[in-house]
């Protein structure tokens, strides 16, 4: 998800959060969040609209070479921003880790989601499910009728095409279907069904090529998509390494993160609320110099009365003010020199082996990019790789404990 999509999630639930602020706004606060969920939505879609595009092309071209990413739906979900959304049902959503190509995977359930949500019926749930049963990945996304949909089931008994099975990777089939919707209206702006053509481009960039189809029933519209994936086997449990990679971060950490920028300190607050984070403690710093120069010292502080494991600290590299600057090596060289045992990471545009080993030399754990790919989701997952790396099992039960 982008920064502007991030930044739109937290302002949502900080208002919802303040039941009795937000009533006191009256219409003012409804209008906020109404146009503040647009923009979220206007976000995602014209992220991965951008994303799908070039993805066609190089499929188109014969560029594209199938991928075999690792995953849980759950992230791909989050991508997509559907997860936590008023109007998206999740189902039921396997919690296996599958390889598959996850870029092309996403460009088609991007399609099918918007889909439903924009031309279902109005304000209705989409409800979605994806499930893996031997070997085989099964995504579903269902909407109520939308305002054609009665035009749409007319046409097709009028063509006598079976009310049921609607197979978009049959050529023939998408040019009457595409023609019976353009004849009753439904082929553009109304249409149920939008980017077909691309889905099915999607679909047939998978080896072997996904099974996709669309249903439509007086009850509504149901999206299936079927394909072959591998599900990643958890780790042994003698395997220590791998038992560690497989674990969560765990819950209730204190998170101080300091940038100077404004957008990167909002979307901190969604990576500290998706943590699952110790909220009270937990510091957004990098708005002023005094707050940076003041740093080290506030987090010795947290560190001497919750214990260095507890605190984990994410900071920009380059902090420029007025009146002066810092480095986020500088700052944890001198937490370092102070005993600071928890998890330094810098975070930085400049995040290649090169400049990482820079980092770690300073003193860092580790190093974290502007524009991690997998959002928030996946960085995460690199905290909490560094995290059981750097304290093991017994920090883990300590802190289970504690």
């Amino acid at each position: 998800m982008s920064n502007t999509a991030l930044c739109c999630e937290l302002v949502i639930k900080k208002l919802r959060e303040n039941a009795a602020a937000l009533e006191a706004l009256g219409a003012d606060g409804e209008e906020a969040v109404r146009l503040l969920t647009a923009t979220r939505t206007q976000s995602v879609s014209g992220f991965h609209m951008s994303r799908s595009m070039i993805l066609q092309a190089s499929i188109i071209r014969g560029e594209h070479q199938p991928r075999g990413d690792e995953f849980e739906m759950s992230a791909l979900f989050e991508d997509l921003g559907i997860v936590g959304m008023p109007r998206f049902v999740l189902d039921e959503v396997c919690t296996d880790t599958v390889r598959t190509d996850k870029q092309v995977l996403t460009c088609i359930l991007f399609n099918a989601t918007q889909n439903a949500s924009t031309h279902g019926e109005k304000g209705g749930p989409v409800r979605v499910t994806a499930t893996v049963t031997d070997g085989e990945l099964r995504v579903t996304v269902a909407n109520r009728p939308g305002a054609n949909h009665d035009k749409l089931l007319a046409a097709l008994h009028a063509q006598q095409t079976p009310t049921g099975e609607w197979e978009l990777l049959g050529a023939d089939l998408l040019g009457v279907e595409r023609n019976v919707l353009k004849s009753t209206g439904c082929g553009a702006e109304g249409s149920t069904f939008q980017g077909l053509n691309e889905m099915a481009v999607f679909a047939s960039a998978f080896r072997p090529p996904a099974d996709t189809h669309v249903w439509v029933l007086p009850e509504g519209v149901l999206f299936e998509l079927r394909v072959p994936v591998t599900v990643v086997a958890p780790p042994t449990s003698g395997d220590a390494h791998g038992d560690d990679e497989a674990l969560a971060l765990p819950k209730g950490l204190a998170f101080v993160c300091c940038d100077d920028d404004s957008i990167p300190r909002m979307c901190a607050g969604v990576v500290v609320d998706r943590a699952e984070a110790d909220a009270a403690e937990s510091l957004i710093l990098g708005e002023s110099y005094e707050e940076v120069a003041g740093l080290v010292e506030r987090v010795i502080g947290l560190a001497a009365r919750l214990g260095d494991s507890r605190v984990v600290c994410i900071f920009d590299q380059n902090l420029d003010f007025d009146a002066g600057g810092f480095s986020g090596t500088g700052l944890v060289g001198e937490l370092r020199a102070r005993g600071f045992g928890g998890l330094l990471v810098i975070q930085s545009a400049n995040d290649e082996a090169d400049d990482e080993r820079i980092y770690v030399a300073a003193g860092a754990d580790g190093s974290i990019g502007k524009a991690v790919k997998g959002g928030v989701h996946e960085m995460l997952s690199h905290l909490a790789r560094l995290w059981h790396a750097k304290y093991g099992a017994q920090a883990r039960t300590a802190t289970a404990d504690g």
